[in-house]
């Protein structure tokens, strides 16, 4: 079969690598069928598809989060720029979504670059995971509270910022 890589192993065992041309799950099946006795068996499995480490169903969240990231930053500048210049006219809500939208920027920024340093280097960066998946808990509990709150009002109360804030540092 030339989908099967096979190695006999005897008394003096050296490293053996091989590279697996077909996409698809794979069995690592180990058999000794001899007197073979005392053998110790070490190693790792590394896969490393033609675009990098990344796993095929996180391929295209990277282009996901670059495109976030154009979107958030674009967004959050223009907002900024407008909110400032009326800045003592806003009301809270509004302040809020200032904040939304950059707790989006470091989301989806942060998102690609875990992306990316995952794809690169094969492993998971746990502290890029952990900022990306703050910021989307803090950005979600944002909008759920503005959605709750702000119905009818057209205002939304300055507690909600030390709520944020509190937020912030009970999830850190």
């Amino acid at each position: 079969h030339d989908d099967v890589v096979t190695f006999n192993v005897g008394a003096d065992a050296a490293s053996h690598t091989a590279d697996l041309k077909f996409s698809g799950p794979y069995a690592l099946t180990i058999t000794n069928c001899g007197d073979l006795t005392g053998l110790a068996i070490t190693g790792s499995v590394e896969v490393k598809n033609p675009w990098g480490f990344l796993p095929a169903i996180e391929f295209n969240k990277k282009a996901f989060y670059a495109g976030a990231s154009v979107f958030y930053v674009i967004t959050a500048l223009v907002w900024t720029a407008l909110a400032v210049q009326w800045w003592n006219q806003l009301f809270s809500l509004q302040k809020v979504l200032t904040t939304i939208v950059w707790i989006g920027v470091i989301e989806s920024v942060a998102g690609w670059a875990m992306l990316e340093k995952w794809n690169s280097g094969g492993s998971l960066p746990s502290v890029l995971f952990l900022v990306t998946t703050l910021a989307f808990t803090w950005k979600f509990v944002a909008i759920v509270e503005m959605l709750i709150v702000s119905p009818g009002k057209g205002t939304f109360e300055d507690v909600s910022l030390k709520g944020h804030a509190a937020l912030l540092s009970f999830m850190m």
